[in-house]
């Protein structure tokens, strides 16, 4: 998918090629990250980009706006977001508008994105037939596992056994922050250099010694100076305000399992094989999960639950709500 996505961002920066349109949708985060980060890109190159948000401008006001020249180029590129703000009738309307007009207009190429829809229903099914068409979903850890390969072949560097599998389980997966880790761990090690698990626990996530998943173990093990520790050497180096909340959320996730699987006296091998976790993570999560019931686990949740109310609506700076988040958390009472 990914692939296909540059083959659109290089289609819309060619000035001979016609009209194109490409569709993203899907929950996960990445594609759309992506899309982002590769419309930044063609601005930054000199191509006039306009952004458009289907919640804040009426269909009928975007034909309009859109159908104007631009100033500075012959030739735009355009991207309409939130596509699931507009009513039935107007994404019929949309797509006869690509079929029939679009082609003759100031746009070079057309960018639709939306978080919401599915890919079985109205209008995925009729934009399919019509245009580029890609779901962001997250990727599988063997397919990560393959890509960060690749990238370090690129970069000429070589992986040591093991590590690449520990760095995709312990980030859940997470492409976009494996991605840019091993942009810094190659760049680090060097063409021809060696990536070990002394070099990742040296830089870890923020080139300090710290990273999310220490932040996490801190969290879980109610050590709030370190946590906050933790959680400033993060915010400097810019992580990712939902991403740090994602990786509090799933380790919550697994201490609250892990304390329910605690009753049967579960063994750490077989806490690790349930959970799909590394071992030696699965010690950690026993440790944690020690004295956690079902009332820490509903009130762990409902804090989250409101930092990411309040983070998506931009109420206080996010330094702020993560630490108090983390009083909070490390706060919860344990029997």
């Amino acid at each position: 998918m990914l692939k296909l996505l540059r083959q659109a961002f290089a289609t819309a920066a060619s000035a001979k090629d016609p009209f194109g349109s490409c569709l993203v949708y899907g929950k996960d985060p990445y594609l759309h990250e992506q899309l982002a980060r590769g419309l930044k890109a063609l601005g930054s190159q000199g191509h006039t980009l306009e952004i458009y948000d289907c919640a804040k401008l009426p269909f009928q006001d975007f034909i309009v706006t859109v159908a104007a020249p631009s100033l500075f180029a012959s030739r735009k590129i355009v991207h309409l977001c939130n596509l699931d703000a507009y009513r039935e009738s107007d994404c019929r309307k949309l797509i006869a508008w690509i079929d029939e007009e679009a082609v003759a207009g100031p746009i070079g190429y057309l960018f639709l994105s939306s978080y919401k829809f599915a890919g079985n229903r109205f209008p995925v099914t009729a934009l399919k037939k019509k245009i580029l068409t890609l779901k962001s979903e997250k990727p599988q850890k063997h397919e990560v596992i393959a890509f960060l390969r690749k990238r370090l072949g690129q970069l000429q560097v070589q992986p040591a056994a093991g590590v690449l599998e520990q760095l995709v389980e312990l980030h859940d997966a997470n492409l976009p922050l494996l991605e840019n880790e091993i942009e810094k761990l190659g760049l680090y090690v060097g063409p021809g250099g060696r990536l070990d698990e002394k070099v990742v626990d040296r830089l870890g996530v923020d080139g300090g010694g710290s990273n999310i998943f220490k932040f996490c173990d801190a969290l879980g093990e109610g050590r709030t100076v370190v946590a906050l520790q933790h959680l400033d050497a993060l915010l400097r180096a810019r992580t990712e305000p939902l991403l740090i909340l994602a990786m509090v959320a799933r380790q919550y996730r697994l201490i609250c399992r892990a304390a329910a699987l605690q009753k049967s006296k579960v063994r750490p091998e077989q806490l690790a094989k349930t959970l799909k976790v590394m071992p030696f993570v699965a010690g950690k999560l026993l440790n944690q999960s020690r004295g956690v019931d079902t009332g820490v686990c509903a009130a762990a949740f409902g804090i989250l639950h409101e930092v990411d109310s309040a983070i998506k609506s931009s109420r206080l700076p996010a330094p702020v709500l993560f630490q108090e988040m983390v009083f909070n958390l490390t706060s919860l009472g344990r029997k």
